[in-house]
């Protein structure tokens, strides 16, 4: 009977193992999406730190080349579909989600336009992502898109962030089960002026994941500690057949 018992850790051992590996092993990100930062903030809590860009620090007229972005930001910008010499710049002038400054364009309008998108490069472990887009009362539910690999989310058709003079901020977010490599702001319909707005960037926040094992290395504890267990199973097994 001892030999049985034996055995039957053995086996439910092996299976124990072969359930974590499964556990840990690759699969598709899920990635949530978020329309008020309340809900956002709510997601992340338990999440790393928080890499805020409001541009407050920065001067304004401070212009961003394809693949460089504001220093400690965690993000470089990327190319996007907006008109060749623009660029994206610190500008001042507009209400906003906070303060003065935010993250337009260096043309006659300060702004990104219905068309444009804006790609955001991220560097380190971000497991989360999110922004707000400063707009007219013309803009309509759908009319932003914050997308990135498993997953996007759009505005909602009303907002309660506004200046009361027909402003608003539309915040939009992403969080996701694994690292985020790179984002894009669609504005509007890519390649299609036909319905014209103008919009602002403001309040860039990134979450990383310093403080959450990667699941690989959760699988990984999991492996090792069963394969302690077992270890002392089988010397007690050892012990009470001799």
């Amino acid at each position: 009977m001892r030999t049985m018992d034996h055995k039957l850790v053995r086996r439910t051992g092996i299976a124990a193992l072969s359930a974590l590996a499964l556990a840990g092993g690759p699969a598709g990100a899920a990635v949530s999406s978020y329309q008020q930062q309340a809900d956002f903030d709510a997601a992340v809590a338990a999440l790393g730190d928080t890499h805020l860009s409001d541009f407050e620090s920065i001067a304004v007229a401070t212009s961003y080349a394809a693949g460089s972005g504001p220093a400690g930001a965690h993000f470089v910008l990327g190319s996007s579909t907006y008109a060749p010499g623009d660029r994206p710049t610190v500008q001042t002038g507009l209400w906003t989600s906070s303060g003065e400054r935010f993250l337009g364009l260096n043309n006659g309008d300060q702004q990104f336009s219905n068309g444009d998108t804006l790609s955001f490069t991220l560097s380190g472990p971000v497991r989360a992502f999110g922004l707000y887009v400063i707009v007219g009362a013309d803009v309509l539910a759908g009319d932003l898109r914050l997308n990135t690999a498993g997953g996007s989310v759009s505005n909602a058709g009303s907002t309660t962030v506004g200046d009361g003079a027909g402003s608003f901020a539309y915040f939009l977010g992403l969080v996701s089960s694994s690292n985020i490599a790179s984002v894009t702001l669609e504005f509007g319909t890519p390649g299609d002026p036909s319905f014209l707005f103008n919009a602002a960037v403001d309040d860039v926040r990134l979450i990383d994941a310093a403080a959450v094992p990667e699941p690989s290395r959760l699988a990984l504890t999991g492996l090792g500690g069963l394969a302690l267990l077992l270890a002392a199973r089988r010397r007690a097994a050892k012990e009470v057949r001799s």
